[in-house]
């Protein structure tokens, strides 16, 4: 069994940047595929691959890149699925972000200083 400790931390400008800019291409894409011509829908495993050599992706840690475009897929199948069943009158799909985004790192992401906030 894994300990775990869920806390807050306020991310440096530089890395809510990247993680907004990496939300906000893979959302163009997923919108305009017809037109940016992947071929097929990109889904999450598509983009994971497509997007591994590009500058902002390579800035983060690959999980938490590979988090960013997994919480995007899981929008686009909330959106989907609000249209399929009329949940929503008219659900809109998910929005580009200029905020932050809640994002998970994984077991050796980060350290936390005990009974501090430095990270």
């Amino acid at each position: 069994m894994l300990l775990s400790k869920k806390t807050s931390i306020k991310i440096s400008c530089e890395y809510a940047n990247l993680i907004g800019h990496i939300w906000n291409v893979c959302n163009y894409e997923r919108q305009h595929y017809k037109e940016t011509g992947p071929g097929q829908y990109p889904d999450w495993y598509y983009q994971k691959k497509a997007h591994k050599e590009d500058l902002w992706y390579k800035q983060l840690p690959s999980q938490t890149a590979q988090e960013v475009c997994r919480l995007l897929d899981k929008a686009w199948k909330s959106f989907y699925a609000l249209k399929r069943s009329g949940g929503i009158e008219s659900p809109r799909p998910p929005r580009f972000k200029q905020e932050g985004i809640p994002i998970t790192y994984m077991q050796m992401g980060i350290v936390h200083e005990r009974d501090t906030e430095k990270v």
